[in-house]
């Protein structure tokens, strides 16, 4: 049974430390730093207890409970580099604190049983020391500058225990201590400046890296002070997209500046940001005068110790969404095109049909007629008919053979392939003549070189439509089919001296869809087509292509 109050009072105070020391090290580990300290308080009151409760006991005992004392916020200090200065990982953590609590533990049990130690004292600054030196290296090579402030503290403490440990055995003067411990803590807190200026180079280093990539980023940041949206930094293409100089930006906020269309939308991103919430991808529409922008918008808090800001990262998608209209609108031309060429075949296909009909089919009909007379007046030998009637079989025959060439030379004459585009244009022009009764003319000079053949073909068929138009629809009396050649342009022009019409006039009608049908085929080729008429004035249909080749010489 113990009954000095003091050794009592010691054993309780260490027992306390111990339980505190150890609950105080787990809430670290759990990130509960308020209870942390104040287990630690706990820890140091208890170690505390030896000369708070009886001060006035001798010097010795004061010099025995201030080491007690100062023990424990050794303990604190360590328990704490090891959680700032070792590695992530937990197992150096657990290591290094338990070993500073049993290392405690030890020299608490050997002051209470047997009284201070020099050789104890020894071995635990040399463990502590040895592991400051540690932390310092470790704090040098995370570049953390709270290292060497614990490392320092562990130094320092351990050295004032020892010293108080070394003048109450009467081992050294205070003196003989005192000196030593200000040239090693001048030394520390050298090393300490060297370090903080270090870090501090490394800061600007950093913050210099940082700007230059905020400033040179392609995509557009902005930076705002909640809850108003106040803009405090945005980069040049930031303002260059919503079209503000950083004078009238900076201190301004969206809404006063216009840019927000729907003002809901704004209020529910910056709820979801106040919440907490990242934002990513969210589409929003901002506006400038007559100006509208489609925007892609990422944005997130940044908890900074003036309060918190929120950080947009933005990707213009106005004119990919202009794209994709247009790829819908040219898509449903496609669509329309399609459905005329379609048209136009069928329309084809009737004209040939009748043509076959009328003329060849009534022909081939008058040809079997003759046939069979004949074959009947043979029959009854009455050579003088028979002869007369063979005769008139063979005008029909001869007729015939006529009707199908023109036929054929007109859907497309053989001369377009032997002879090149002029050739089966004045071709195609007598055919049209002979048969319409019209003056048709074809004129110019020919290409040179010699474009490809489906060239040739659609040129070929926009002139053959621009012909078909002022026959059926102009009441034209001459048209004029011109071909030529200047500076690398191949012009095709088709004149008539019709009605004409207006060209802005809609031509969504079944009888205009020949003129888109033309726009189409010289868009195929990469040519462009341009009308010129008027009421009462005739029309004028141009195609000029680009073929990359300069004029001929004359």
């Amino acid at each position: 049974m113990i009954n000095d109050p003091v050794l009592q009072t010691c054993i309780v105070g260490a027992f306390i430390t111990l339980i505190a020391s150890a609950i105080s090290s787990y809430l670290w580990r759990q990130d509960r730093s308020e209870r942390y300290l104040l287990f630690w308080s706990v820890a140091f009151a208890g170690s505390s207890l030896r000369w708070m409760l009886h001060y006035p006991a001798r010097v010795d005992e004061l010099a025995r409970n201030l080491e007690g004392a100062a023990f424990p916020l050794l303990l604190w200090l360590q328990v704490l580099g090891c959680y700032a200065i070792l590695p992530v990982r937990k197992t150096p953590r657990k290591v290094a604190t338990w070993a500073t609590s049993i290392l405690f533990a030890i020299y608490e049990v050997q002051t209470i049983a047997h009284g201070p130690s020099l050789n104890v004292a020894y071995i635990i600054f040399i463990s502590v020391l040895a592991f400051s030196a540690y932390c310092m290296w470790r704090a040098w090579q995370i570049e953390r500058l709270s290292g060497y402030v614990f490392a320092i503290g562990c130094f320092i403490w351990q050295a004032v225990m020892v010293s108080v440990m070394l003048n109450w055995l009467g081992r050294a003067t205070f003196d003989h201590i005192i000196l030593p411990l200000v040239y090693n803590t001048a030394l520390m807190l050298s090393i300490v400046v060297i370090a903080f200026q270090r870090h501090r180079r490394k800061l600007e280093e950093s913050e210099s890296t940082l700007q230059k990539i905020f400033d040179t980023a392609p995509a557009p940041i902005i930076i705002t002070r909640p809850p108003n949206g106040v803009i405090e930094r945005a980069n040049a293409v930031a303002f260059d997209m919503l079209g503000l100089t950083a004078g009238s930006a900076i201190g301004s906020n969206g809404v006063e500046q216009g840019l927000w269309r729907d003002l809901d939308e704004r209020r529910q991103l910056y709820g979801e940001l106040a919440a907490g919430r990242p934002v990513r991808g969210r589409e929003i529409v901002i506006t400038r005068g007559d100006v509208m922008r489609i925007l892609s918008v990422n944005a997130d808090r940044l908890e900074l110790a003036s309060g918190t800001r929120y950080i947009f990262s933005t990707f213009d998608l106005t004119h990919l969404r202009q794209a994709e209209d247009a790829l819908r609108f040219t898509a449903k031309e496609m669509q329309q095109l399609y459905a005329r060429l379609a048209n136009a075949v069928d329309q084809e296909r009737r004209v040939l049909h009748a043509e076959l009909h009328d003329q060849v089919g009534a022909n081939l009909a008058a040809l079997n007629l003759e046939l069979d007379i004949s074959i009947s007046l043979l029959a009854r030998g009455k050579m003088e008919e028979l002869r007369c009637h063979l005769q008139s079989a063979r005008e029909v025959g001869a007729e015939t053979i006529v009707m199908a060439r023109d036929l054929m030379a007109e859907l497309r004459p053989p001369a377009l392939d032997d002879f090149g585009l002029l050739a089966g244009l004045r071709i195609f022009a007598e055919v049209l003549s002979t048969r319409f009764s019209l003056r048709i003319d074809a004129d110019g000079s020919p290409p040179e070189p010699r474009p490809g053949p489906g060239v040739e073909n659609t040129l070929f068929r926009i002139a053959h439509e621009a012909v078909m138009n002022a026959v059926r629809h102009a009441a034209a009396t001459r048209i004029t089919i011109n071909i030529g050649q200047q500076a690398g342009l191949l012009t095709l022009q088709v004149s008539d001296d019709g009605c004409g019409f207006d060209p802005a006039a809609p031509c969504d009608s079944p009888d205009h869809w020949g003129l888109k049908t033309m726009r189409e085929r010289a868009r195929s080729i990469g040519a462009t087509l341009h009308i010129d008429s008027a009421p009462d004035t005739g029309t004028r249909v141009g195609v000029t292509l680009d073929t990359g080749q300069p004029a001929p010489p004359r």
